[in-house]
């Protein structure tokens, strides 16, 4: 059985709301607000936090993470083992299900991948950065859009970019070097994901396009800068973002993460018709 989504269950309470002003000659902003207080909770905590997950949902004989699904059960998974097969929750009631065992995973990734589409909600939410392309395209359009990349992925092609991995890898080593130095010191340690991903996004960028976005040597680089705005979040931007698998509502807000978003959007973009152009 599918769930009942937020929208049908918002729209039928607006328009009961409307008939009952009507008929009970009341104002219609507090009948709907009235019963928007009333209907959310209980579609969130009753319906979507327990009815559903413990007696309507087709995964509810598969062993769960102990807890109550408002708040979700993300962070017991990484502190505890339930088997290589578990049903988890995010907050909110979202239900997710973890599968750690290898046939499972080859029947999911390999054998019948177009059987299992991602989260609508982390898809909502992704697609605003990465836009419909062959990372979160589903079915057919994901089968066309990997057939025109196969080319691109043959073994002569990645041998053929062997030299740009040496060079960025190589680059990279004598930033490195290059920062001991400048301290004086023969030994360091050093936040590699932020270098390795400077590292990658200047692979990705002479390999695959032809553009030097150069962040291993200039941090700053606009590319660089915008692909960071995307995925770094506060508390109050993870919360927002969570609110807006829910709703595209919360995408219009005039907040900080909505405003860097845009912002970054449009430099990517913008960047992205320039190498068209210049292929061209």
């Amino acid at each position: 059985m599918n769930k009942v989504s937020f929208g049908p269950v918002m729209a039928a309470t607006t328009t009961a709301s409307f008939f009952a002003a009507r008929a009970l000659e009341l104002s219609f902003p507090q009948t709907i607000s009235i019963a928007w207080a009333i209907v959310i909770p209980l579609y969130v905590v009753v319906w979507q936090c327990y009815v559903f997950p413990f007696y309507v949902s087709e995964m509810r004989r598969i062993p769960t993470v102990a807890g109550f699904p408002l708040w979700g059960q993300f962070f017991g998974i990484i502190s505890h083992e339930y088997g290589p097969i578990i049903r988890y929750f995010f907050p909110f009631g979202a239900e997710r299900l973890s599968i750690a065992e290898d046939e499972a995973l080859k029947h999911m990734t390999v054998r019948n991948p177009y059987n299992y589409p991602k989260p609508v909600r982390a898809k909502l939410w992704m697609v605003r950065i990465l836009g419909e392309g062959v990372l979160l395209a589903e079915g057919h359009e994901h089968v066309h859009q990997r057939k025109a990349l196969a080319p691109g992925f043959s073994i002569q092609s990645i041998r053929s970019l062997t030299p740009i991995f040496w060079e960025k890898s190589l680059l990279l080593a004598r930033c490195w070097r290059k920062e001991m130095r400048a301290d004086s010191v023969s030994t360091k340690s050093f936040e590699t994901l932020d270098w390795l991903n400077r590292t990658t996004l200047d692979i990705i960028g002479k390999a695959g396009f032809g553009y030097d976005v150069n962040s291993l040597e200039n941090p700053d680089a606009p590319l660089r800068e915008a692909y960071r705005l995307c995925f770094s979040f506060d508390i109050v931007s993870r919360i927002l973002i969570g609110l807006q698998a829910f709703s595209p509502v919360f995408n219009h807000l005039p907040s900080k993460v909505n405003r860097d978003i845009m912002q970054s959007r449009s430099i990517i973009l913008g960047k992205a018709t320039d190498i068209i152009e210049e292929k061209q």
